[in-house]
């Protein structure tokens, strides 16, 4: 959606964190913009680390700034997560991968043969 922005109107990041959400996935969410955001359905966090603590996976809606600038490594020592799920393509993988995560990126698939 947009990147580095305090408007959540209308936002498809928070339409894909409640359909989560009622599906059953434990959602806990982080917006660097307006960090105070409350939306029913599922929890906020009030920091990064926060929102890291306890995750299976991370999942990235946005592109903030704050994302982009994730260093993998220090990410690592903040989650047991090892599983991230980037649908903006603003991470590096290589670098996540070197870190021990598995990366899933939107539009990034591997090439089907035969």
């Amino acid at each position: 959606y947009k990147p580095d922005v305090d408007d959540l109107r209308e936002s498809p990041a928070v339409e894909l964190a409640g359909l989560m959400a009622r599906e059953g996935a434990e959602v806990r969410a982080f917006e660097p913009n307006k960090p105070q955001a409350a939306f029913h359905g599922f929890r906020t966090a009030a920091s990064l680390e926060e929102a890291l603590r306890e995750a299976e996976v991370i999942v990235i809606l946005v592109g903030n700034r704050e994302f982009r600038q994730m260093d993998p490594k220090a990410t690592a020592g903040m989650t047991p997560a090892r599983t991230v799920v980037d649908l903006r393509g603003i991470l590096n993988r290589k670098d996540w991968e070197a870190a021990g995560f598995g990366v899933s990126t939107l539009g990034v698939g591997d090439r089907l043969t035969g």
